[in-house]
């Protein structure tokens, strides 16, 4: 389940993917955060709960809209983020 956030968060970054689909890519893991909802195992919010995490406030830390100046503020704030959460 880790391995699903992880994914869309690098989508979001757009590290590692082509250029050409950068844009796609991007606004599918946007829509996937943003949708809220419990109804299968792999939706945002199940996988957070799985995962003991707050979905709410990584929702709004990855979705907040980005300056240049935030962007590498809300960079590492996610990262803190992963960091203090024991996830096994």
């Amino acid at each position: 389940m880790r391995a699903v956030l992880v994914d869309a968060i690098t989508c979001l970054s757009g590290r590692g993917i082509k250029p050409s689909h950068r844009a796609r890519v991007a606004m599918q893991a946007r829509a996937w955060i943003a949708k809220r909802g419990r109804e299968s195992l792999f939706t945002f919010d199940s996988i957070c709960d799985a995962l003991e995490l707050d979905g709410e406030r990584l929702r709004w830390m990855l979705l907040a809209p980005r300056s240049s100046k935030s962007t590498q503020r809300n960079d590492r704030a996610v990262e803190s983020f992963f960091m203090t959460v024991n996830v096994a």
